[in-house]
């Protein structure tokens, strides 16, 4: 490459290429699964409900390719659940749920050196939470 100012021959220094042979890729665990249970069932004056659980875990993982251990990030789970009753003329709906039944907080990601002022930043599962949906669709008949 030439200096554009001098027409002379110019070295560029780039570093030299590291090998991270054996490294997990960043945020990546090595195992993660989730199980998922369904109970259906039904009745011709009452309506149907359903009964919905899953649980889910993710293996601890590294936030750089490096995977140093005291930046290890742990493994964590979580419950959902989710129970929906349907009226028998499936006008109404009624569902409650719970996600992260245990309240277990897990590091999602993590990045020990951000470009925001240098701090760590990262991301956390999200407490338990409590719901009902109630939906009404009303058969119209036009």
């Amino acid at each position: 490459q030439l200096d554009w100012v001098t027409g002379l021959p110019t070295t560029v220094y780039y570093p030299e290429p590291k090998v991270h042979t054996g490294g997990r890729l960043p945020m990546q665990p090595k195992h993660k699964y989730a199980v998922t249970m369904s109970y259906d069932t039904s009745w011709a004056d009452r309506g149907a409900v359903q009964l919905l659980g899953t649980w889910s875990w993710s293996g601890e993982k590294y936030p750089y390719v490096q995977n140093v251990e005291s930046q290890k990030i742990p493994d964590y789970g979580r419950l959902d659940l989710r129970a929906t009753w349907t009226s028998p003329d499936t006008q109404w709906t009624v569902t409650g749920y719970v996600q992260n039944a245990f309240d277990k907080i897990g590091l999602v990601e993590y990045s020990p050196i951000s470009t925001n002022n240098g701090l760590p930043m990262g991301s956390l599962t999200e407490p338990r939470q409590l719901g009902v949906q109630v939906r009404w669709r009303p058969a119209l008949n036009l």
